[in-house]
């Protein structure tokens, strides 16, 4: 079943949490559960997860409202990540209509879900461009390069054009 966490379950999904922030403290994820499950509008960061027959978190994921200008209102939900095995999209399923009813209930237009890719830290290209490659000091001050899927999903398809895929 998948629904909104509170503390005390936010603080069991800590484990989850490290999947998509593989550097992340047990004491800023304790930092970030106050602001995320304290009793805010509904409008984020929500921490939401999804747990198996036998009550242990196999999912989790963050929400935030934003606007932009493209889609509008938009429910952002980064990470998504969800441990599946053996159960082939069940858990993945809930949690993704669970968010889905709550963007909807925000009067969201879409969702846009960012889907972490393990990377190993000694294959992973830093970005680059122009000069700053040659700069010691914007290595110096890069603290993360992040790989990931970002998918939209209109909550309302006909208010969302449709893009092309190049």
């Amino acid at each position: 079943m998948a629904h909104r966490l509170k503390p005390d379950q936010a603080h069991l999904a800590f484990v989850l949490a490290q999947q998509a922030y593989p550097h992340l403290t047990k004491r800023q994820w304790d930092d970030f559960i106050e602001t995320a499950c304290d009793d805010n509008d509904g409008e984020g960061p929500i921490i939401f997860g999804v747990e198996n027959l036998r009550g242990y978190f196999m999912g989790i994921c963050i929400g935030r409202v934003n606007d932009t200008p493209q889609y509008g209102r938009v429910f952002d939900v980064d990470p998504f990540v969800v441990f599946d095995l053996g159960d082939s999209g069940t858990l993945s399923r809930s949690l993704f209509l669970t968010l889905e009813r709550h963007a909807r209930s925000l009067g969201c237009n879409v969702m846009r879900i960012a889907t972490p890719m393990r990377v190993d830290p000694e294959t992973l290209s830093f970005p680059y461009s122009g000069n700053m490659a040659k700069d010691p000091a914007f290595l110096d001050r890069l603290v993360g390069s992040e790989q990931l899927t970002r998918s939209v999903y209109a909550l309302n398809p006909t208010s969302v054009e449709r893009q092309a895929i190049p």
